[in-house]
Parts: structure tokens; sequence; C-alpha cells
């Protein structure tokens, strides 16, 4: 294997190894760092949830952290076996500390951290003049100026040639064992805070139930619209299934029609047994939004909707029961 060489003279020159050691480092940190706090911010809006949001802002927390975790188990190991490399490379090969790659890319993070820092210090202060500093606030806060801090003073300390010891004790090995049990401690949390794979997959095919069923109630519609009448079941409505594994008809699971039940000239029912309750039901806001209703004013025929569209369920079977009425032209 061929070794790379850097004399004193010619530090400008880095051996591709080098270069894409360095910069393997520096872009697992930012992973890193990025990942930690997408973590902790998500974990602080689940303990601190903010009531001017809606439910569908809060389906994304889950989303969220599980790719902070998957970052952070993947990013952060290499994070650190570059940076052992690296310090050992440096211990055999003292030039190597002075490679431009190495000062370019540590006083780049240091420029970024220090900007983080006084942007997250203005912000603070323009929310406590104006009025709207909440605990929330101040924990985001808190999480980006400690991660940033962190960071700047460990390659602060580490473009210094004096070694980082304190009475004997070795500050750089306890720094980065602090930072290892933060890590582990912040994904722990994170995949405790998150739904388990085997409740996903319940979510998961719970919502495909729901797009099933929303499919059947426009179906439905569109049937009445030509027959003016309700079909008798679901199988004669005009549904194309490309594969049988997506037909809206059958559950994804049990491979059962779906329940259909006429309550009426106009009324009816799809019947859906569900795995968990709605995603997020009782635990967050849900808005009411107003049904808007285009009105037309060039056809004089009359036009059908469909009067309510709540999907919330229960665990177990849930009937959503459907009326259908005339739009009313003004």
């Amino acid at each position: 294997m061929e070794k790379s060489q850097t004399t004193p003279g010619d530090l400008s020159r880095a051996a591709p190894r080098d270069f894409f050691l360095h910069l393997l480092h520096i872009v697992t940190l930012y992973g890193s760092a990025i990942a930690l706090l997408s973590i902790l911010w998500q974990l602080i809006n689940i303990r601190f949830p903010d009531p001017t949001q809606d439910a569908y802002r809060y389906f994304a927390i889950n989303g969220t952290i599980r790719w902070g975790v998957a970052f952070l188990v993947i990013m952060f190991p290499v994070l650190l076996g570059t940076g052992r490399f690296l310090e050992n490379v440096y211990k055999k090969e003292p030039e190597k500390k002075e490679l431009k790659i190495r000062k370019w890319l540590v006083y780049l993070t240091l420029f970024i951290t220090a900007l983080i820092i006084i942007g997250d210090l203005i912000r603070l202060i323009f929310e406590f003049l104006q009025g709207e500093l909440t605990l929330r606030f101040i924990l985001k806060f808190g999480s980006v100026l400690a991660v940033a801090a962190a960071i700047f003073w460990y390659y602060l300390q580490g473009m210094r040639e004096r070694e980082w010891k304190t009475f004997g004790w070795n500050m750089k090995r306890i720094f980065v064992w602090k930072v290892v049990i933060i890590i582990f401690a912040v994904v722990i949390g994170g995949v405790l805070a998150v739904d388990s794979p085997k409740e996903e997959q319940m979510y998961r095919r719970d919502e495909r139930r729901v797009q099933d069923a929303q499919t059947l109630q426009n179906y439905t519609l569109e049937y009445w619209k030509k027959e003016k009448t309700l079909p008798e079941n679901v199988d004669v409505l005009d549904i194309q299934a490309k594969e049988e594994e997506f037909d809206p008809r059958k559950d994804p699971k049990t491979k059962e029609t779906y329940g259909y039940e006429v309550r009426g000239e106009n009324t009816f029912a799809l019947c859906v047994v569900f795995e968990k309750e709605t995603r997020g039901k009782g635990g967050y806001p849900s808005p009411e939004r107003p049904m808007r209703v285009p009105v037309d004013f060039e056809k004089p025929e009359p036009e059908y909707y469909i009067e309510n569209s709540d999907w919330t369920h229960e665990a177990g079977k849930t009937c959503f029961e459907r009326k259908i009425v005339e739009k009313k032209n003004l």
C-alpha cells in the first residue's frame, strides 16, 4: 500500500486519502449535529405541543425522529472513527496538522458555529423584547446554543498545540465520552418517543384502509349521479384494480371485502375494521375546516356531494355513514 508523504515545505499538498478523510469527518459532524437537533426539537414538540398547530403538523414528528435516529446511528460512529483515525495520523505524522484542507474545514466549522451562536443570541433578545419567550422556545434555543458551542470549543482546542490536560485528566477524552453518553441518551429517547415498527405497520395499514374507504365513497357518489340510486354492494362499482394487492374494495391484510350498507334512499355506510385508533386522536388539536363547495352558474342540472367527510376512528369496526345531498346553486 502506497504511503502518502507530506513534507514541511509542501504542506499545501494532500494525498487523496487525507482530503477525503477530512471531508468525510466534517460532513459526518454536520450530519450528526443536525440529526441531534432534529430529535431534540421533536422531543420538545412532544413535551410542549403548540396548540396553534393542527394535527397534520404533528404527524411528521415520528418521521422526523426516525430519520434523526437513523442518521445518528450511522453518522456518529463514522464521525468518531474518522476522528480517531486522524488523531493517530497526527501522532505519527505531526506535519499533517498543517494540511490546508484540515485548516480550511476546521476554520469553516468555527465560522459557521460562531454565526449560529450569534444568530441564536440575537433571536433570544428579539423574542424577549417581543414578549414571546416560552419554555418551548428557551429549550430549543438552549439546544442549538449547546451543540454549536460544544463544536466550536472542541475544534478551537484542536487547533491549539498544547495538550488537553487539566490536573492530569485528559479533558479531550472526557469530553468525547460525555458527548457519546448524550448522543446515546437522545437516541434512546427518540426510539421510545415514536411508535414501534409493529405499531407503525398497523398505522400504515389503517391509513391505506381510510384511502380505500375514500375511494369507495367517491365511486359510490359517481354511481349515484348516473343511476340516481345507491349500489347494492361495492362489487358493482366500476373499479378496475391493477393488482389484487391494491384493490380498494378489500382489506390490505385480511383481503376481505369492506362492509357496505344502504341505510336510506341516499344514505349509505362504509364499514372498516381498524387495528389502531386515528393517529394523534385526542392528543393534538384538529380544527374544523369549512367545506368548500364550488358554485356552478353554467350547468342548470342538479349536482350532488357527500355531506360529511370525517374519517376519525377507533380501533376495531367503524362504520362511516355518508349522505348524498344536492348542491344548492345560488
